[in-house]
């Protein structure tokens, strides 16, 4: 089992859209997920978000908020198995039309199924999986009352 800690960023809108990526796992399930990923040796919370970020989406110029949640999950990837503590992280932006550089996340780019900006009624409504499978209950906590005082633990 690999241990690592990794970032992610709740990249919203000022109307309560969020941006995220479709994925499909090793078992070929299709999962929504928050741009971010692992921390290389290292590197700040902050500068993976931002190379994170970057590699995935193209949004290079952004102000990182505060640290939203922690959630801890494991998954397997290219044959090996990963026990992830993740830290997601709160990004307010304006519409962007997303890129990925294929080029710096080559193997992200494999699983990679597109990207969506979500509201969240639509994500409430969904059959869609989402990551954390509690996303929209977590979002709307948000748009009603702002970020939480300290990082709160959420569920898989």
């Amino acid at each position: 089992m690999i241990r690592r800690k990794a970032v992610r960023a709740v990249i919203m809108t000022p109307d309560h859209r969020v941006l995220m990526m479709k994925v499909e796992t090793v078992t070929g399930i299709h999962v929504w997920i928050a741009p971010g990923g692992g921390l290389e040796p290292g590197e700040s919370e902050e500068e993976g978000l931002r190379r994170e970020v970057a590699e995935e989406t193209g949004a290079r110029n952004f102000c990182l908020g505060p640290p939203l949640w922690n959630r801890n999950h494991e998954f397997s990837w290219d044959g090996r198995t990963y026990s992830q503590n993740e830290v997601y992280y709160l990004v307010q932006a304006d519409y962007f039309d997303p890129v990925m550089d294929v080029e710096a996340a080559p193997g992200e780019a494999s699983a990679f199924r597109g990207f969506h900006w979500w509201s969240i009624d639509a994500i409430a409504r969904s059959a869609e999986k989402f990551a954390p499978r509690n996303l929209h209950c977590l979002l709307e906590s948000i748009s009603k009352n702002g970020p939480p005082d300290k990082p709160i633990a959420v569920g898989a």
